[in-house]
Formats: structure tokens, C-alpha cells, sequence
């Protein structure tokens, strides 16, 4: 876990009410890559209804467009009407 998350989890811990404005910077694609690396290959497929096999077959792909779609500043909740 990179050093800035590992200090946003900490405050996160310390102060139950503390909010945080945007962590979208944290998306880097080396950090999505290195979290992809630790994810559960055999779990369910998201709300989007990709497994985890169709993701990885495009992960360069998938890495650039959530990085696009995060600092976009969209909200993420907007792709998924039903949430």
C-alpha cells in the first residue's frame, strides 16, 4: 500500500468523522495495477457484470479509463443508475 494511503487510512482510523474531498488522485495507474495484483481472482463479477478474467485481459485499457473517468471529476456512482 503506497505511503499516502497508508496515512489517509490512519487518519481514517483515528478520526471516524473525518471526510475526505476527493482521494481520486491516489488513482494512479501504478496503483491500480498494484491493487490489481492483489484481488481475488475467483470472486464474483462486479456490478458491471465483467468478471475478473475480462478485466485482466484488458487491463491497460481498464487502468486508463478509470484514471480518465476519476479525474474527470464525474461522479463514479452516475455509471451505475440502479446504486
Amino acid at each position: 500500500m503506497s505511503t499516502q494511503l497508508s496515512q489517509i487510512a490512519k487518519k481514517a482510523k483515528l478520526d471516524r468523522k473525518a471526510r475526505f474531498t476527493s482521494l481520486a488522485h491516489l488513482l494512479t495507474p501504478e496503483f491500480l495495477k498494484e491493487t490489481w495484483g492483489k484481488m481475488n481472482r475467483r470472486a464474483a463479477a462486479g456490478v458491471d457484470g465483467q468478471s475478473a478474467e475480462q478485466f485482466g485481459s484488458e487491463l491497460e485499457t481498464q487502468v486508463e479509463a478509470i484514471c480518465a473517468h476519476a479525474h474527470s471529476g464525474s461522479r463514479v456512482r452516475s455509471r451505475f443508475p440502479g446504486l
